[in-house]
């Protein structure tokens, strides 16, 4: 939102009116995605339930994917990162949380924006695996992680450590909310990292 609200106070936005509508929409898509959240939060913390509430629909796969790319197409611009959404051409919809699902997607997409070298490449790749699960997964060409650090990413508020870069920010509880939404739809997910090569992170949703 703050990225978008840049935008447009550049001086020669009117000039542009497409880009105007467009991160408009975004601001406006994201502050109504915001007070469902907050909402949802409430909820949620008034409430005796430890494991995260999700609300499943059916989901088309495809699009929520395109979805989280549009919301974060400012970061992306700003960080001039090129990334590939290969999508699954049999178009799969499953059962999801299709708020927090995207959600998820665009933290693994702002994650590794932030850990990325100087030209940011990340690859999305949806596809069927023959089984009883959908597969998506978001590889970047980042700095990557230490193998002994990858055991914590998961747990709140934990950090990695990031030696010389020094412009990264965040309170360590976006991972931990990726690996509570994955649960809570009954999924797995999985990292593979190499330092100074990259990091993928390997969602697995169930079809049913």
């Amino acid at each position: 939102m703050k990225i978008a609200a840049d935008v447009l106070t550049q001086p020669n936005i009117t000039e542009k009116p497409e880009r105007l509508t467009k991160y408009g929409n975004v601001i406006k898509e994201q502050t109504e995605h915001l007070q469902s959240q907050v909402e949802r939060l409430l909820r949620t913390a008034s409430s005796e339930v430890k494991r995260l509430v999700i609300q499943k629909e059916p989901c088309q796969l495809n699009e929520l994917i395109q979805n989280a790319l549009d919301q974060i197409e400012p970061l992306v611009k700003m960080s001039g990162a090129t990334v590939v959404f290969n999508a699954d051409e049999n178009e799969p919809v499953v059962n999801a949380d299709k708020a927090h699902l995207q959600l998820v997607i665009i933290n693994l997409l702002e994650n590794a924006l932030k850990y990325s070298n100087d030209q940011p490449h990340i690859i999305i790749q949806l596809k069927d695996r023959d089984d009883d699960f959908y597969s998506i997964s978001v590889k970047d060409n980042g700095i990557g992680i230490e193998k002994k650090n990858l055991k914590f990413l998961f747990k709140k508020f934990y950090r990695v450590p990031t030696g010389n870069v020094h412009n990264v920010n965040g309170f360590g509880l976006g991972l931990n909310f990726v690996k509570k939404v994955i649960d809570a739809h009954n999924g797995k997910i999985s990292i593979n990292s190499v330092p100074g090569i990259g990091t993928e992170f390997n969602m697995q949703l169930p079809k049913k």
